[in-house]
């Protein structure tokens, strides 16, 4: 099993996926983000990047970390 993660940005998007027993880089693409064509498009470019990805590595995701940008706010916990 690999570890996945994707990271989220204004710009791009980028997938990254290690081998879990060695944290060698085992694929790494990114794809634009296009954000100004909207939220269901950047949906869309996730799952893209994840399937092109996939099929270089063999194997579909079971688990995977993402990253968004934003900032941490203590008092509204959000």
């Amino acid at each position: 099993m690999n570890i996945w993660g994707i990271d989220l940005g204004g710009t791009k998007i980028e997938c990254a996926v290690l081998d879990a027993a060695t944290l060698a880089v085992v694929r790494r693409e990114r794809i634009s983000t296009e954000a100004e064509k909207g939220y269901d498009h950047i949906l869309s470019q996730i799952s893209k990047l994840i399937q092109q990805v996939a099929q270089h590595v063999g194997e579909m995701p079971t688990r995977l970390g993402l990253a968004t940008p934003g900032y941490w706010n203590p008092k509204r916990k959000l």
